[in-house]
């Protein structure tokens, strides 16, 4: 699976973007930062025989892409901040459940991956429009249906980091729903 772009006229012709690696799910998730620039997830086979996923940045159409990630973080779900200066992902270090971890991006490199949230089945990390939270969807309990969490960037005097809070209780979305944000 590669990404391409389609213009929005009538039969324009689709470009394509990447060149993924054959049997592994491809490329997916892109998120255009400029006219020649993607950060997309990019699922690879490694030398352990396990595909995992890593987010990778492109300058060029069919240009070599650069790893911001390990492959033994196993990341995937790129967000970018509004503003342009973070990136929420979702690692899962190739097991099961996953963390949801948020990067200093200045346009060519990430920063350390600070943790939000661990050992949860984290999903589909959206910004908030002015940047100061995250909503993302994960399980209410370990046999829960995904529910709709937030997370706010806002200082907290006691507890020093910022912490999830369950927006939702009887919804059932699945991992793959995505979030919107609506201003009023």
């Amino acid at each position: 699976m590669s990404i391409w772009s389609q213009p929005p006229q009538d039969g324009a012709a689709g470009r394509r973007w990447t060149l993924p690696t054959s049997y592994t799910g491809g490329d997916s998730q892109p998120l255009s930062i400029g006219p020649r620039t993607l950060i997309f997830t990019e699922y690879a086979l490694q030398s352990d025989g396990h595909i995992r996923a890593q987010i990778q940045l492109q300058v060029g159409q069919l240009a070599f892409s650069r790893a911001l990630t390990t492959p033994e973080d196993d990341c995937s779900q790129p967000a970018l901040s509004p503003d342009g200066t973070r990136l929420a992902l979702i690692c899962t270090g190739g097991g099961q459940v996953g963390r949801l971890v948020v990067a200093d991006f200045d346009g060519s490199r990430l920063g350390p991956l600070q943790v939000l949230v661990d050992h949860q089945l984290c999903a589909a990390p959206a910004w908030q429009p002015d940047g100061k939270a995250l909503a993302y969807l994960a399980p209410a309990g370990p046999a829960g249906r995904f529910q709709l969490w937030h997370i706010s960037f806002q200082p907290v005097a006691r507890l020093g980091s910022p912490q999830p809070r369950q927006l939702t209780t009887s919804l059932d979305f699945d991992a793959t729903s995505r979030i919107a944000w609506f201003q009023a």
